[in-house]
């Protein structure tokens, strides 16, 4: 979140969206945001999985790939 705050011009305001993962309100992060009145969180909704891009990627791959190669290595070994 430094990075970015030195990277964003100082005139802009930064959102930035969050899954509601422990991290983003540990005492530490919510002392500097205090000091950071340009910066807005948004928090998805717990169970909301289906809005974090990371995780829809992930479960493309796992539906798409992961879970196709299983199943045609399965058959490959139930023929032999």
């Amino acid at each position: 979140m430094r990075e970015i705050d030195k990277a964003v011009p100082a005139e802009l305001d930064v959102h930035c969206i969050c899954d509601n993962y422990a991290t983003h309100s540990h005492p530490k992060v919510k002392a500097w945001l205090t000091t950071k009145s340009r910066w807005h969180m948004h928090f998805i909704p717990t169970y909301s999985s289906w809005l974090n891009q990371v995780e829809r990627f992930f479960a493309l791959i796992t539906d798409k790939a992961i879970r196709w190669l299983v199943h045609k290595c399965q058959t490959a070994r139930s023929t032999h």
